[in-house]
């Protein structure tokens, strides 16, 4: 087997840490301002039955799923790009 760069070593191991970050939503819920939070509730209560369900029976949103990139435009078109990318930036362990 080759040696890789360090280079190839990085650009790995990003690919490795973005395919597996996700966010806790206890994490969400904290980062949301309470006006915030009050929009997202009515946003979430809106949501199709299945979107809802995600939502309400998981822990967290892992970021290489589905279901990420739509909660993630979804966001962005009601709270800004940047302040979606603070909401749902990784959480830590």
């Amino acid at each position: 087997m080759a040696k890789r760069t360090p280079e190839e070593l990085q650009a790995a191991i990003a690919e490795h840490n973005a395919r597996y970050q996700f966010t806790f939503k206890t994490d969400i819920w904290q980062r949301v301002t309470d006006t915030e939070a009050e929009t997202l509730d009515e946003q979430l209560k809106q949501a199709p039955p299945k979107q809802r369900r995600m939502w309400d029976d998981s822990l967290s949103v892992e970021h290489s799923s589905e279901y990420y990139g739509m909660l993630k435009q979804q966001m962005e078109s009601v709270f800004g790009v940047e302040r979606t990318a603070i909401i749902l930036a990784p959480s830590q362990g």
